[in-house]
């Protein structure tokens, strides 16, 4: 299958984030080479922020789970190893960002704002805001494809617990971005 679609064909944009890329020197990924790879698969539009793997773009196909399959396989033809791939509507992320799920937060400089996504139909947690809250952790949002939080940096605690939290509730394969990282790919244009 490929993304590619005539001049008459609707074409719906997504962002896609890559899970593990650019982390610690691990998995190295240059964005011009990641760009390629996309634009490569027909798709248009694209645009990268920043180096974490996070990527906006065009596509033809409107079955998310097939192009998420088409990546992850395009991906690790390209690079060599398997890359877990999220995929949001744009549609859908301008949505959250609508609904400002921080806006009652109180900002200090050790505040840190996340969106951590779940992918579709492995949530079988029931979640509520009460149980994932942590000292110096609160959930502010909880639906089945994303959970919001906010952290608070301290000497105790760092951002890699809340990573080992939110992994050891939701699993493996969801991956987090800064509030900051959203609003910055939704103005990518």
């Amino acid at each position: 299958m490929t993304a590619a679609a005539g001049p008459s064909e609707k074409r719906v944009s997504y962002a896609a984030f890559l899970r593990g890329i650019n982390v610690g020197g691990h998995r190295s990924i240059k964005m011009v080479d990641l760009r390629a790879a996309f634009t490569a698969q027909g798709f248009t539009d694209v645009k990268t922020v920043l180096a974490s793997g996070n990527v906006r773009f065009a596509a033809a196909e409107s079955d998310a789970a097939a192009l998420r399959n088409t990546i992850e396989r395009c991906l690790k033809q390209e690079f060599g190893y398997d890359i877990p791939v999220l995929l949001r509507t744009v549609a859908d992320l301008e949505c959250l960002q609508q609904a400002n799920p921080f806006e009652e937060v109180a900002l200090t400089p050790q505040t840190r704002l996340y969106v951590t996504f779940l992918p579709a139909g492995e949530t079988t947690r029931a979640m509520t805001l009460d149980d994932l809250s942590a000292d110096g952790f609160t959930i502010v949002r909880a639906t089945a494809s994303e959970v919001c939080s906010v952290f608070t940096l301290s000497p105790k605690r760092s951002t890699i617990d809340l990573m080992s939290l939110l992994e050891r509730e939701f699993g493996p394969n969801i991956t987090t971005r800064t509030w900051n990282t959203i609003t910055r790919l939704l103005a990518a244009r």
